[in-house]
């Protein structure tokens, strides 16, 4: 409606009240949302705050239905979704955006403004050609009219705000000039933030490594005490000196040595995977902090990770350099309460181990001293052990209580030390798989033993060989070609061999584990889960994975008969079994009594002292030739 007024010539029309109040609303609520986000903007200093309370302000104190913000992705050229607010969540979560104008994504307003840099409106969606892909859908949201700001760091455009409003809205001049003035305030903080958050990050990082700095790692270790304090668990504070850097340095140079730094950095971050443990104190010093501590081994297994991931040289340009440190250790509570006082105790025991030569090390506590050096002597023995044939497969036999048959026999490795003769596998198998010795070793067990089935097969001797297999093994991408590998070397015909995998083991990740299986089995061998029951194998696990025998594990059958529960335990494993298609073995069987109820339950095989101890290859060919048992007879005689 347009009316004339008397103090206007004849005919010239004025504007509309109505139109007047419209346009005055909208340039206050647009003044609202300026003089909200200036005021937020002083207080924030984090970028994803900002972005996150920027839609409200855009929805409450700009009477706008609905806002988003999302930003560009540079390589995909794809607008993500980083903050929204108000009625339209479903209308923008399964949409897709991009700055590619051949893409449908492409030619939305937020897709135009960003790839154009500059407000694109519509007073009237119902309309707008340009939302012909959304018009439908956001008409019913309720949507009905829309502007997109591209905001801006650093003059580059990153992103931009979108905003919908529930009535037609007009972007007139002065409605544009405002929005303008938004985005340029917008873009103005992020700026401002990202620099504030550098001048911060330079202060809690080192900025050449990205690692803590050593204020900030002792804060760390403070908070870790204090939080130690209440739990009672031990903490270990390493302190690694990188040997020879200096040397290092005037050789390759000090750009090439920043670049080294850089790769020592990354190589330990891929050990230490939590950022607040690890730090750089100074220029060639660095920082571990370790939590949960249960034994002197946990000190040792950390150690010897990093060790390892150092054990081939770093490359800097044309340059490779092999890189050992020389550590102190201290132990909260053992040596200090405080994170200074772990720190300086730390760096008295690195001077020690730096006098001790190159990658040495040394901890505050001389008890742990002792340990970790004991540990180190094994680990060299081992070394030894391998090359000089030290290690022995000794055989225990299965037993088919329902045949009363010699059926298969498991491969365990032991250790015949020159000095202290025979070893026992606790003291040794933990030290081989923390320092993944465990791989070639396990590799020459399944190959001697393989060597000694066939050996065994020549002379009418026919059963199954069982070998354990390691975490460090089954973790092996290769691991299903190594055994085929193997077994094909040595002509063992794959249905003789059966792998047993503990079931903690198998069901770390499982997944991948059910591949792996797959592969081994495809090519004919057998696969046990060992130790179940101690597990937590689900049902639906149970039946997708590719195996064919579950071993009930020694601590359910040391108390049988006598113990009911645990015998209708076993029961229930037993018909579990059946349901499946699986056999059972039962281990540690040492009195007849076991051996009836376990028969008549329905197991298949047993193994234990009960029939003999485990016995090298020459032993155990006496006791086969001997073999003979009829488990009918409860008075358990042994021939």
């Amino acid at each position: 409606m347009t009316r004339y007024s008397r103090d206007h010539p004849a005919g010239e029309p004025i504007t509309d009240i109505k139109e007047d109040y419209g346009h005055v609303k909208r340039m206050n609520r647009l003044y609202n949302v300026l003089s909200k986000i200036n005021g937020f903007i002083i207080r924030v200093n984090n970028i994803n705050e900002l972005l996150e309370s920027i839609c409200p302000i855009i929805v409450d104190d700009g009477g706008f239905k609905f806002a988003w913000i999302g930003i560009l992705d540079k390589e995909t050229k794809e607008i993500r979704l980083a903050a929204l607010w108000g009625e339209g969540e479903a209308y923008i979560r399964d949409l897709k955006f991009s700055i590619q104008p051949d893409l449908p994504g492409g030619t939305s307003p937020t897709g135009t403004a960003i790839r154009e840099n500059r407000i694109v409106s519509s007073d009237d969606i119902e309309h707008d050609a340009r939302m012909l892909n959304w018009r439908r859908r956001a008409l019913t949201f309720g949507f009905k009219a829309y502007a997109a700001i591209p905001i801006s760091m650093d003059n580059e455009v990153i992103g931009a705000v979108t905003l919908y409003a529930d009535t037609p809205f007009t972007f007139g001049k002065e409605e544009i000039r405002l929005l303008e003035e938004i985005a340029g305030d917008i873009s103005f903080a992020m700026g401002n933030t990202a620099k504030l958050l550098k001048a911060k990050y330079t202060l809690i990082f080192d900025p050449l490594t990205g690692l803590l700095t050593r204020e900030h790692i002792l804060q760390e270790l403070q908070r870790l005490i204090e939080s130690s304090s209440q739990s009672g668990e031990r903490l270990t504070f390493i302190v690694m000196d990188i040997d020879r850097f200096k040397s290092v340095n005037e050789s390759i140079g000090y750009a090439k040595g920043d670049l080294l730094l850089k790769e020592i950095a990354k190589k330990l971050a891929s050990v230490i995977k939590t950022p607040n443990m690890l730090g750089r104190i100074s220029a060639d010093e660095f920082a571990v902090i370790g939590c949960d501590i249960k034994d002197d081994e946990s000190i040792y297994r950390t150690i010897e990770n990093i060790n390892t991931a150092f054990s081939k040289p770093l490359a800097t340009g044309s340059e490779e350099v092999l890189i050992t440190f020389s550590m102190g250790i201290s132990l909260y509570p053992d040596d200090g309460s405080t994170g200074e006082e772990l720190i300086k105790l730390a760096e008295a025991s690195l001077s020690q181990a730096k006098k001790l030569g190159t990658n040495s090390l040394v901890t505050y506590s001389p008890a742990i001293n002792k340990r970790l050096s004991e540990i180190i002597k094994m680990k060299n023995k081992l070394i030894k052990a391998l090359e000089n044939h030290e290690f022995i497969v000794y055989y225990e036999p299965k037993i088919n209580i329902q045949t009363n048959t010699l059926s298969g026999v498991e491969a365990l490795l032991r250790w015949q030390d020159p000095e202290e003769g025979l070893v026992r596998p606790t003291r040794f198998v933990p030290i081989l798989e923390e320092t993944g010795m465990i791989l070639k070793v396990g590799q020459w067990v399944l190959k001697e033993a393989s060597k000694q089935v066939q050996q065994w097969s020549k002379k009418g001797y026919n059963f199954k060989l069982a070998v354990n297999i390691s975490a460090a093994q089954l973790e092996q991408d290769d691991f299903a070609s190594m055994i085929i590998m193997e077994i094909k070397d040595t002509g063992l015909n794959p249905s003789n061999l059966e792998l047993e995998i503990t079931e903690s083991l198998l069901m770390k990740n499982v997944e991948r584990n059910i591949e792996k299986i797959l592969q081994v089995k495809d090519y004919g061998i057998a696969v046990s889960i060992d130790d179940f029951g101690t597990g937590y194998s689900s049902l639906a696990y149970l039946k997708r994975l590719p195996i064919n025998t579950l071993k009930i594990d020694i601590s359910f059958i040391k108390t049988l008969p006598d113990d009911k529960e645990t015998a209708k335990i076993i029961e229930t494993i037993i018909s579990l079994a059946g349901v499946f298609n699986l056999k059972t073995i039962a281990e540690g069987i040492d009195s007849q009594e076991q051996i009836n109820f376990l028969k008549k339950a329905g197991c298949d095989e047993v193994q234990g002292y009960y029939f003999t101890k485990p016995l090298p290859a020459k032993k155990f060919e006496e006791f086969m030739a001997n073999f003979h048992r009829d488990f009918s007879d409860p008075a358990g005689s042994k021939s």
